[in-house]
């Protein structure tokens, strides 16, 4: 018993100090990012990747900071989107802001908490923040959103889209950045990624 022990504390260990992913260096306080999503709705025909159709909604560009990242390998999306960010402009992503937020990611649901000395309000938290199903459309872009961390920022375009499969219901992207609950995520074909320095 006491040889598992000593085994298991030593995996932990490794996973700490080698495997798990530690966030990137924080922005300093202020320092945010200003610009809103680049949205504009089209109109142009579906296409087909890994057994889906995907139709394009609205193309989509935004600088965000990366609040959290979420890799998923065995739900019914995994195989289309095996990445989720949520991701912060505006309020959410000021430093001086997020240490007083805290923000979690699962089962494909992001959730953020604030504070009660938090000097934004949860209103104005919310508009600018977004959980964000990612579809890379290259194996570089997948291998951009492997590599980031929390604190990361990074520039993101391609098209908000709704994906379908098999005659099984849509899975659509949400077109705003208000609503919250069930369909208010935004599911991203990302065709474009680069990080870049504060």
């Amino acid at each position: 018993m006491k040889k598992l022990l000593v085994g298991l504390l030593l995996l932990w260990a490794i996973w700490w100090f080698f495997l798990r992913e530690h966030p990137a260096k924080e922005p300093p306080e202020g320092y945010r990012l200003a610009d809103e999503p680049d949205q504009q709705l089209v109109s142009e025909p579906a296409w087909q990747a890994k057994g889906w159709t995907i139709r394009p909604l609205a193309s989509y560009e935004m600088r965000a900071r990366v609040l959290g990242k979420k890799r998923y390998y065995f739900d019914d999306t995994a195989s289309l989107a095996p990445i989720d960010l949520a991701l912060g402009w505006g309020s959410m992503s000021d430093t001086a802001v997020l240490a007083h937020v805290s923000v979690s990611q699962s089962g494909r649901w992001y959730d953020f908490y604030a504070d009660a000395n938090c000097p934004a309000s949860l209103a104005d938290l919310a508009v600018h923040s977004a959980n964000v199903h990612c579809i890379p459309a290259t194996d570089d872009v997948y291998d951009t959103l492997k590599s980031l961390r929390k604190n990361s920022l990074v520039n993101l375009k391609g098209y908000l889209v709704e994906a379908s499969q098999g005659g099984g219901p849509p899975w659509r992207s949400s077109l705003e950045r208000g609503d919250s609950g069930n369909g208010a995520c935004e599911i991203f074909w990302i065709t474009e990624a680069y990080e870049f320095p504060p």
